[in-house]
């Protein structure tokens, strides 16, 4: 015959721990040490400012448009350069073209004048050399009286052909004959004018 059971001895400290369960390895779960059943788990980077990919970002869309745009924008500069350039030259070249013709109406309508003045060495300075060097003054002089005096004239507009300016003019003479010569002028260089080399 049994007795009564006893009771429960009361905590100490030196009661036994609680079972933390045998499938539980030691540690927090996903952090296992070493030699505790689990391998070592690197945790990830933190995000946030400051942080770098290991890795070259690849270009996203709106990369691929700043640099289409970049192109663009350097393409339109440099035919805006190059058409700029080309106009300046174009335009270079019309001055230059309106101020021969508009020298050479100015030489011819010098020429006509001293003619009608009968300013013959006046006239004779705006022969070009050519004619100047096969006829000298006195001989042009001689010409010159020979024909009826010049009393009126007009003038045409100028034009370009080669290194000539032609120059067309109506010239009437005192006895009333009336002479239609285009005066053929050249640019030489001293001095630096046009000069008549026909037409004269």
């Amino acid at each position: 015959m049994t007795g009564p059971a006893s009771p429960p001895p009361p905590p100490g400290p030196f009661a036994a721990p609680e079972s933390f369960g045998a499938s539980e390895p030691f540690g927090a779960p996903g952090f296992g040490a070493p030699g505790f059943g689990g391998a070592p788990v690197v945790p990830p980077p933190p995000a946030g400012p400051g942080v770098q990919a290991p890795f070259a970002t690849p270009p996203t869309e709106r990369d691929r448009k700043r640099l289409w745009i970049g192109l663009g924008v350097g393409a339109a500069l440099l035919v805006v350069c190059c058409g700029g350039g080309a106009f300046g030259f174009g335009a270079l070249l019309v001055n230059r073209a309106g101020a021969l013709r508009t020298e050479a109406v100015a030489v011819v309508r010098q020429y006509l004048n001293d003619l009608r003045a009968e300013s013959y060495s006046s006239a004779y300075r705006l022969l070009c050399s050519d004619l100047r060097n096969n006829m000298n003054q006195a001989e042009f002089t001689s010409r010159e009286h020979d024909r009826p005096r010049v009393v009126q004239f007009a003038i045409g507009s100028a034009s370009l052909s080669g290194s000539q300016v032609l120059v067309p003019a109506e010239v009437v003479g005192e006895d009333g004959s009336t002479r239609h010569p285009t005066f053929a002028l050249v640019e030489e260089d001293q001095p630096a004018a046009l000069r008549i080399c026909s037409g004269g």
